[in-house]
């Protein structure tokens, strides 16, 4: 999926239903989505806001990709997104956040 926004996004609700659904987002590193993506094997497919050339390197990158190797990128991102979207963990980093732990 291509998410190219230039709004600072609170979550990214595309990029996490996306991401559950096994599909690997190429999206700007704004906001939550970059919270969301960070240290997963889709960071590699980010780029920084209004990085055209590097928008580019993430759609070429995935091009040549074979079909095999996007799904299994796409599993692997599912877990991730699915551990960080467990309860008890967003709330310790909740319980956390003040005291930049």
């Amino acid at each position: 999926m291509l998410f190219p926004s230039v709004c600072e996004e609170t979550y990214g609700y595309a990029v996490v239903e996306s991401a559950l659904l096994g599909t690997l987002s190429l999206a700007s590193r704004v906001g939550g989505v970059q919270e969301m993506l960070e240290g997963t094997v889709a960071e590699g497919f980010t780029y920084r806001l209004g990085d055209t050339a590097g928008l580019l390197a993430a759609i070429e990158a995935v091009t040549r990709l074979d079909h095999k190797t996007v799904e299994v990128i796409g599993e692997k991102l599912r877990g991730e997104v699915l551990q960080r979207l467990d309860g008890a963990k967003m709330a310790e980093r909740v319980r956390r956040a003040p005291h930049g732990d």
